[in-house]
């Protein structure tokens, strides 16, 4: 699997943002408190159900719903695929097909599932602890 992009609405210190990764070793950087951290947990969060804290601190101060969008390459089709997971007032948890225009998978239980089979590891995996 491979993570083409990232998309943020109302995370943390985010309004918006969206950041495009290139295939192989990419590096994040930027000054303390840029929000680094957020976008690997941001990643962690949508891919792999991990979060270190409560889902409403994710959330953009004065917000309600904070939203994630990461967009990735299959390991088992070489598809791209979107995977939004929202939290806060709101909480959704679906895969996206932008070929198809529509949903492949919703609930939390059937995205780990997909995600597992589409990252290549055992359908046991703990993804949380595999991030």
């Amino acid at each position: 699997m491979q993570i083409i992009s990232l998309e943020l609405e109302d995370v943390k210190s985010y309004v918006q943002a969206r950041v495009e990764f290139r295939s192989g070793v990419n590096a994040i950087v930027g000054n303390n408190g840029a929000g680094k951290r957020t976008n690997l947990e941001a990643i962690g969060f949508a891919l792999f159900d991990h979060l270190g804290y409560k889902q409403q601190d994710f959330v953009r101060e004065g917000k309600n719903t904070a939203t994630i969008a990461v967009t990735l390459q299959s390991s088992a089709d070489d598809r791209h695929y979107q995977v939004v997971r929202r939290c806060g007032s709101s909480n959704q948890h679906y895969v996206f097909d932008p070929e198809l225009d529509g949903k492949v998978c919703e609930g939390k239980a059937d995205v780990l599932t997909f995600l597992r089979e589409h990252m290549g590891v055992e359908p046991s995996a703990d993804l949380a602890r595999l991030f």
